[in-house]
C-alpha cells in the first residue's frame, strides 16, 4: 500500500487513465507534491525519466475501485480518496478525524499536549476557595474535545515508536492504565519540572512547577535517553503564542530521546506549533492537527522563521 506522504516512493503501479490517460509505470517515483481542490485530489510525481502529468481523482471519477487498490486502503465512501496527508503541515481539523487518515503503524513518534480540562481557576472552583485563587484564564485551549478512549485507540494504531502525552493530573491514571493494559507497549509516568515555575497564587498554595507526561512506547523500538530521569528540569517559555504553550527544547530532548533524523513525527494537539519548530530543527518530518485557525496562523508565521520561543 502506497503511503502518500509527499517524498514517498511509489511501490506500485498505477491504473488506466490517472495519469495523462495512459498506463504508466510508476514504480520507483516520487510523490513531490499533494494538492486537495475541494472534494478531489491533485497529485504530481517525478521519475528518473522526467516529470508526469498531474493525476487527478474525486468525487466524480468512477475507477475508484483500482484508487482503493493501487493507492490508499483509506477510502471515504464509494468515490474518491480523501485520506491523504503531506508530510510538514498542520491541518485545521479534529484530530481523530485527523488521524483516521493515517495508516497503521506509519509514524515513528508522537509528542503532544492534550487538553487537560483543568487549568481555568473561574467560577465554582474559585468559590471554593472565597475568591483567593486569581483567575488563570486558557480560553478555550484546555477544553477537551474529543473523547480520550478513541484519541488513545488512534494513537495507538498509527504509531510504530514511542508516544508523550502531556496531560492533566486527572488524566494521568486513565491514559497510564490503557497502555499498561496493551502488551505491545512499555509505559512510564513523567513529569516536566519548570525551573521558572510562575509565582501566581503562591502566597496561598505551593508553586504549579510539574507538569505530568505519559510515555508509552511500542516494545523494541527507538529509545536514546538511556538510563535518564523521567523527570526534565526544563525553564517555562516567556514569549507564548498559546496559552499551554510548551518550551522549545523540552519538546528537541524528547525528539532527540526517540526518534532518528528523517523519521515522521505527529502532533495531534498542536496548538503552538512547537512540535513543528522541534522538528524542523532536528531534520524530523512532521504532521499536526489543530481546529482553532487563529493557532494556525500564528504557528505557520513561527514555523516559517524557525525561531525558539
Amino acid at each position: 500500500m502506497v503511503k502518500l506522504f509527499v517524498g514517498e516512493t511509489i511501490k506500485d503501479s498505477f491504473c488506466n487513465g490517472f495519469f495523462g490517460g495512459s498506463n504508466y509505470d510508476l514504480n520507483g517515483a516520487e510523490i513531490t507534491k499533494i494538492n486537495q481542490y475541494n472534494n478531489g485530489i491533485v497529485i504530481e510525481v517525478i521519475k528518473s525519466n522526467g516529470k508526469y502529468d498531474y493525476g487527478y481523482f474525486g468525487d466524480n471519477w468512477n475507477d475508484w475501485e483500482c484508487v482503493y487498490k493501487h493507492l490508499s486502503k483509506w477510502v471515504d465512501g464509494k468515490y474518491g480518496v480523501t485520506k491523504i496527508l503531506a508530510l510538514n503541515k498542520i491541518y485545521q481539523m479534529d484530530c481523530i478525524e485527523g488521524m483516521k487518515r493515517i495508516p497503521d503503524k506509519s509514524i515513528d513518534l508522537i509528542l503532544t499536549d492534550i487538553p487537560y480540562g483543568e487549568v481555568s481557576k473561574n467560577g465554582e472552583e474559585r468559590a471554593k476557595y472565597k475568591g483567593q485563587l486569581r483567575k488563570i484564564d486558557k480560553e478555550n485551549a484546555d477544553i477537551l474535545t474529543f473523547d480520550l478512549d478513541e484519541f488513545l485507540n488512534e494513537c495507538s494504531r498509527v504509531a510504530n515508536g514511542g508516544i508523550y502525552i502531556f496531560c492533566g493530573i486527572e488524566q494521568v491514571s486513565y491514559i497510564y492504565s490503557y497502555f499498561n493494559k496493551h502488551t505491545d507497549f512499555m509505559v512510564r509516568q513523567c513529569a516536566w519540572k519548570k525551573t521558572n515555575p510562575s509565582p501566581v497564587n503562591g502566597q496561598h498554595m505551593w508553586l504549579s512547577s510539574m507538569e505530568n507526561c505519559i510515555f508509552a512506547k511500542r516494545r523494541k523500538t527507538k529509545f536514546y535517553a538511556h538510563c535518564k530521569s523521567a523527570v526534565w528540569d526544563y525553564p517555562v517559555g516567556r514569549s507564548k503564542i498559546h496559552p499551554t504553550q510548551k518550551p522549545v527544547e523540552l519538546f528537541k530532548y524528547l525528539v532527540q530521546a526517540s526518534s532518528d533524523e528523517g523519521d515522521t513525527v505527529l502532533d495531534p494537539c498542536i496548538g503552538s506549533g512547537t512540535t513543528a519548530v522541534a522538528c524542523q530543527e532536528l531534520n524530523r518530518n512532521w504532521i499536526g492537527f489543530e481546529v482553532d485557525g487563529r493557532y494556525i496562523e500564528k504557528s505557520n508565521e513561527v514555523i516559517s522563521k524557525n525561531r525558539i520561543y
